[in-house]
């Protein structure tokens, strides 16, 4: 655009020095040299968009060909026939093993989580937790056979139909350059604003809205620039909350939030989610204390099961990270209760 422009600036230059040597030979009139460049600044504009239309097509083809590579490109995870409606939040896994660049990171795992539990899944960075929930979700390819929801073999399921059942809130979320409230409806633009308020309360988000400028109504920037880490956890959680979903999943979830708020969104999640199907995916035992049942993974195999109470007194993994967590506690000047939430 900028060289069209001064080719056509050049243009006009030229013809001017031109018209000036022929007016003073006296083979050009005074008004044929003036009406040779009214014609010149009149065809200046349209020579330039045709220039900047030309470039604009060039760019917008070269654009279109790499998105044609990845919209013709098959997906890695095909869709099933099934699509039943109203999936029971039941789930089982049987033998589930999962291979990820020629390693094994989950070894026949077997589990079932019967509709209306709150399950906890706890272990070590790199236990294959995420994993597992991935299988879930079919985000990744799992063999026929090893996983089901409500009955129905996931190989099997429509995709959308699967994943409608679950509302998932990774560590790492997307926001948007939109305000707070239309981040938190995004799954449900519809919602009303007193159900949008009521998702924010039982995610722990209401007291933060005083310090927000215009509390709901606050832009909060590309990916939540203006955000904490907890806020935008807990804006995250917001959504999946004001969706309702029959299961809804925790995936390390309250890392960025403190004890205090941790404490606070457990016992709104127990009250508000009362039978229904929670997954809390957490490294520490106070985010899964209270579930009904505890899930101790390591190294892609499940190790331990039972109960917190239970658990602890087998003395074992889960009971050694119980008790670091306490010590950590009590390092950082907080008491066992604020290390474990009541």
């Amino acid at each position: 655009f900028r060289l069209m422009g001064s080719v056509a600036n050049a243009s006009v230059l030229v013809a001017v020095y031109l018209g000036t040597r022929q007016v003073l030979d006296h083979t050009l009139s005074v008004g044929e040299l003036v009406a040779l460049v009214e014609y010149m600044a009149l065809l200046a504009w349209p020579t330039l968009s045709l220039g900047w239309m030309l470039s604009l097509w060039q760019r917008g083809r070269a654009a279109m060909s790499r998105l044609n590579e990845v919209m013709d490109r098959a997906p890695a995870i095909a869709s099933g026939p099934q699509a039943p409606h109203g999936l029971v939040p039941h789930l089982e896994l049987r033998d589930l093993s999962l291979h990820l660049g020629g390693r094994l990171v989950l070894d026949r795992v077997n589990l079932r989580i019967d509709a209306g539990r709150t399950v906890g899944i706890v272990g070590p960075i790199g236990a294959g937790k995420s994993l597992l929930i991935q299988a879930l979700l079919r985000l990744m390819e799992v063999q026929p056979g090893q996983v089901f929801v409500g009955g129905h073999d996931v190989a099997s399921l429509d995709l959308a139909t699967l994943r409608r059942t679950f509302g998932y809130v990774p560590q790492n979320h997307m926001l948007f350059s939109k305000t707070l409230a239309e981040n938190v409806a995004f799954g449900r633009p519809e919602a009303a604003p007193e159900a949008i308020r009521a998702a924010v309360s039982t995610a722990a988000l209401t007291p933060d809205l005083a310090a927000l400028p215009q509390g709901l109504d606050t832009p909060v920037g590309e990916r939540g620039i203006t955000l904490s880490g907890g806020q935008k956890q807990r804006t995250a959680m917001a959504r999946a909350l004001l969706v309702d979903p029959p299961i809804l999943i925790l995936d390390d979830a309250l890392s960025s939030v403190d004890a205090e708020t941790e404490a606070a969104i457990l016992r709104n999640l127990r009250s508000e989610r009362a039978g229904r199907t929670t997954l809390i995916v957490a490294h520490r035992p106070s985010a899964v204390r209270h579930a009904d049942f505890i899930v101790v993974m390591d190294a892609g195999k499940v190790i331990e099961q039972g109960s917190h109470a239970a658990l602890v007194r087998q003395g074992g993994a889960y009971a050694r990270l119980a008790r670091r967590q306490e010590l950590e506690a009590q390092l950082e000047g907080a008491t066992p209760a604020q290390a474990s939430p009541a």
